[in-house]
């Protein structure tokens, strides 16, 4: 359904979000934690794709507690991050930074380095947002040296972007990052 949300467009919106709420109350009534989890983040993502962080807020943290409640922690790890993101978006980067942080740790302690990779890169969006642009560059370096590590090619793009928004504030060149980019 989320990549319905995705790729569906407006229209297909408010049947999604039937079903979705639909699987909800069936995940919620028969007590399914990890289903209630996984459709609470579904939301979540949803409303984030319909440019409704406000929104998609709540249904983060729910999925978050009910996968802090199955110790599942690559999941924990996610939630975090996208609470992070969520509240970054929202102009609460202090808040934004503690969730990435949490995410960080949880990434690493479950080895899932695509989403270490991602908190990195919001952690240095962050930091330029507060225009702390060396430890801006040394999150987006490492976040850099993951999706390089894993093969990420995609996210891979997307650091060498920022890296020159960072060399350009510091009014040095940006060449070398977006020839790459």
């Amino acid at each position: 359904l989320v990549r319905m949300a995705r790729a569906g467009g407006r229209e297909q919106v408010p049947k999604i979000l039937a079903e979705l709420q639909a699987a909800l109350k069936v995940a919620s009534d028969n007590d399914l934690d990890e289903a209630i989890a996984q459709v609470e983040n579904a939301l979540g993502i949803t409303d984030w794709e319909r440019r409704q962080p406000a929104a998609a807020l709540p249904h983060f943290e729910n999925a978050l507690a009910r996968f802090e409640s199955l110790d599942d922690l690559p999941n924990i790890a996610r939630m975090h991050n996208a609470i992070g993101r969520t509240l970054r978006s929202l102009g609460s980067n202090e808040p934004a930074r503690l969730q990435l942080m949490a995410g960080l740790a949880a990434a690493r302690e479950a080895e899932e380095p695509l989403v270490e990779g991602h908190a990195l890169a919001v952690l240095g969006d962050i930091e330029l947002d507060c225009n702390n642009l060396a430890q801006a560059e040394v999150h987006y370096r490492d976040s850099l040296a993951i999706r390089k590590m894993i093969g990420d090619r995609r996210r891979e793009g997307w650091m060498n972007p920022a890296l020159a928004d960072v060399a350009l504030r510091r009014g040095a060149g940006a060449e070398p990052y977006l020839a790459k980019a």
